[in-house]
């Protein structure tokens, strides 16, 4: 998902993805183009939640995907 959608941020949408217990340990890949501070320090505290700067290519969307779902 892109980490700022127009009416709530990437990591709104996984909090949200997540309260329901079916989905709880569900990984997100979260994009970006840019690299605001507060975006990384809130990844700290999400589990299984990795921020990809745009523009990427197929490997570094592999090793996100990778480490999200690890």
């Amino acid at each position: 998902s892109s980490m700022h959608l127009s009416d709530m941020t990437g990591l709104q949408l996984a909090t949200l993805v997540r309260s329901d217990h079916t989905f709880a340990n569900t990984g997100f890949v979260l994009t970006t183009s840019g690299s605001d501070s507060d975006d990384v320090s809130a990844l700290n505290v999400m589990p299984r939640t990795v921020l990809l700067q745009k523009p990427f290519d197929a490997k570094h969307l592999a090793v996100a995907l990778s480490e999200a779902t690890s």
